[in-house]
């Protein structure tokens, strides 16, 4: 049986290590990820990922063996976003597919159309419709929701957000609207009460890791056919940008904090952030507060206690200085906020 020639346009190493393993797909081209190609943070160490980044992108193979491996024995200090994606980096290196730059659309539109069988896409981007149709069998996504419920970026946060009780994994062929094409399958999976976002997230990660491939083959071979949404009972989450923004004047704590959750998960650069006095204020973690500790605020209001910042929605937040918020930012907000000073969050 000849294997299916796929194409990977994703920020999920899991999807992309599912397909390289599988026997039956043969995973020829990859997109490119410009965070991987320029410096980013502070560190040293984050150069030597950069520089093996590149040489894949040059196929110097033996260079970026090397230069991978100097990054491994270095990569404690690395930034996060380097240190997340360490297998990432190996998995091309032992692979070796094509890099193709999504953003040439003439030219990646031409590659997946000689000889590409199907494209595989897991992240939040809309494709021009010369990529998703270019392959023989179009283009395959992954949508965390019971489509066409929750169309659009962390349907996990609105399945949380209303608290269902059970939530699927969609795998659909793509069009050009977002969230609209056809359903190949959807897998059901619960939600329970005590469930953060992340327990949430790693439920969609095993039902991907159990049939994403044999969706994929089944679907090639014509075994299973695309389903039509039914339109009128669509629903659409936020936008993925401006929903970072932290309103506890408006949001439900537990709300907060799942999303505080997800984004770095999604992508570790990606992070909530609340406004205060003219500043954003990047939010690397956050907790409900216990009962016995929690200052009473009018709601939408912050106090800062020591290193901690109690922050009050419809239950009080706790934030803390030098953990959950960056050096810099903990060191301006001791600067800003003097002890017990009570200040309305914009």
């Amino acid at each position: 049986m000849n294997k299916i020639i796929l194409a990977y346009v994703g920020l999920d190493p899991l999807s992309l290590r599912l397909l390289l393993e599988a026997e039956s797909i043969d995973v020829r081209y990859v997109n490119t990820i410009d965070e991987f190609s320029s410096m980013r943070g502070f560190s040293p160490v984050n150069y030597l990922y950069v520089l093996c980044y590149r040489a894949i992108m040059r196929k110097q193979w033996t260079c970026a063996r090397f230069l991978f491996q100097c990054f491994c024995l270095t990569s404690v200090v690395a930034s996060r976003l380097y240190r997340n994606y360490k297998d990432y980096l190996e998995l091309l290196l032992n692979s070796r597919p094509e890099l193709l730059d999504v953003r040439d659309t003439e030219h990646t539109a031409r590659v997946l159309s000689s000889g590409v069988d199907v494209l595989v896409v897991n992240n939040w981007w809309i494709l021009p419709e010369e990529i998703v149709y270019a392959p023989q069998h179009k283009a395959i996504n992954i949508h965390p929701s019971r489509l066409p419920q929750y169309r659009g970026s962390l349907p996990t946060l609105w399945s949380l957000k209303h608290r269902d009780t059970e939530s699927a994994v969609s795998f659909m062929v793509l069009d050009t609207a977002m969230d609209t094409g056809g359903i190949l399958a959807q897998i059901p999976f619960s939600i329970d009460a005590h469930d953060n976002a992340l327990d949430v997230e790693d439920k969609v990660e095993a039902i991907v890791r159990t049939h994403l491939v044999s969706i994929i083959r089944r679907y090639v071979a014509g075994e299973i056919e695309p389903q039509k949404q039914d339109d009128s009972t669509a629903s659409t989450t936020a936008k993925y940008y401006p929903y970072m923004k932290v309103r506890p004047s408006t949001e439900k704590a537990r709300n907060i904090r799942d999303k505080v959750l997800v984004y770095p998960y999604l992508w570790p650069e990606d992070c909530c952030y609340l406004e205060l006095r003219g500043r954003q204020v990047p939010l690397q973690g956050i907790e409900i507060a216990d009962s016995d500790m929690k200052p009473v605020l009018e709601r939408g209001c912050a106090l800062r206690c020591g290193t901690r910042l109690y922050v009050q929605a419809d239950e009080c937040l706790v934030i803390r200085l030098f953990s959950d918020i960056d050096v810099s930012t903990s060191l301006w907000l001791l600067a800003q906020l003097n002890k017990k000073q009570v200040v309305r969050l914009q």
